[in-house]
């Protein structure tokens, strides 16, 4: 590899045949989203009856019934690491002494990405414990979903996706390293903002078989379901992008190459809906909101999430 060096008349050069330039490059990379997952995580664990009991409550037909229920095993844990697309297109804006200031845009996260798949035993508690069939009291050992000593293990799967678009736009102040592999090296800051589109949803299920053997059933009647779903949309979310990138190009040619990282501070705020239903043979028995379960409707969250993409592209 040959060693980077100096020559002012070789940069100046390079420089002015590069100037003025319009590109457009193609990016892949990664984005380290375990704080952004961490209020979704938790939000999870409450929709699935984790941290706490829940009551369960109302008639069936003019029977009432009231108990309460909790589960426990099941960890839901989301990918602390995202794949990203990313596009961009670049200008040269004006020059400032040694750095070449270019506007930028970009749009990434235009694919929907898995974001958890789990496999996992769930297992169901009822607070109540009754020696005979009594719906009042007991209504989930009632109806199998638990046995009478008030607790039932399910086989369980959690599957999350993410849909989400971030939307940028700032400036970047290059400054030229050297020549080196026959091109020029040049690094350069990134100033920006971020806006982005948030949707994640998650779709839950565990089932045993009401005799206590394990799933498949031999019987349809025997199926017990606990199953729901949780979204999580983004009224707004925003904020501030600063980054870091390492350009190779070469004189009088089409292509270039860049390797960028960036952080974004990332304040939004989510709100979340969702339900919890308790299935039974295909009928649904009981069901329960998200809000029911704990989950509150809206939150604020900030989060900070680096990223770090491989780009390749063209300039006009």
């Amino acid at each position: 590899m040959r060693t980077l060096v100096y020559p002012l008349f070789v940069l100046c050069t390079f420089s002015s045949a590069v100037s003025a330039s319009l590109r457009f490059s193609l990016g892949f990379g990664g984005e380290v989203s375990a704080m952004q997952n961490t209020p979704y995580e938790k939000n999870l664990t409450e929709h699935l009856g984790l941290n706490s009991q829940h009551a369960l409550s109302g008639f069936s037909g003019v029977t009432p019934y009231a108990s309460e229920w909790r589960a426990t095993e099941f960890i839901p844990e989301l990918y602390p690491l995202r794949p990203v697309l990313d596009l961009r297109a670049s200008i040269d804006i004006m020059k400032i002494q040694n750095f070449t200031v270019e506007a930028f845009a970009s749009v990434s996260g235009i694919i929907p990405l898995s974001t958890a798949y789990q496999d996992g035993i769930y297992q169901v508690h009822e607070k109540n414990t009754c020696v005979s069939v009594d719906y009042t009291n007991c209504p989930l050992a009632a109806l199998n979903f638990v046995d009478t000593s008030g607790a039932g293990t399910y086989a369980a799967q959690l599957n999350s996706n993410l849909y989400s678009t971030s939307l940028v736009g700032g400036v970047t102040f290059f400054h030229p390293i050297g020549i080196g592999l026959e091109g020029l090296w040049s690094y350069g800051g990134d100033l920006g903002i971020v806006a982005q589109t948030f949707l994640q949803s998650a779709t839950f299920v565990a089932s045993r078989c009401a005799d206590g053997s394990s799933t498949p059933c031999a019987q349809e009647n025997q199926v017990r379901v606990v199953q729901g779903e949780l979204k999580t949309t983004a009224a707004y979310s925003f904020g501030p992008l600063v980054g870091l990138t390492l350009r190779y190009e070469r004189e009088n040619s089409w292509w270039f190459a860049e390797f960028g990282t960036t952080v974004v501070f990332l304040f939004s705020r989510w709100e979340n809906s969702g339900y919890t239903n308790f299935v039974a043979a295909g009928t649904q028995a009981f069901t329960q909101s998200a809000h029911e379960m704990g989950v509150v409707d809206a939150v604020n969250t900030f989060a900070v999430l680096p990223r770090f993409v491989l780009r390749a592209g063209v300039r006009l």
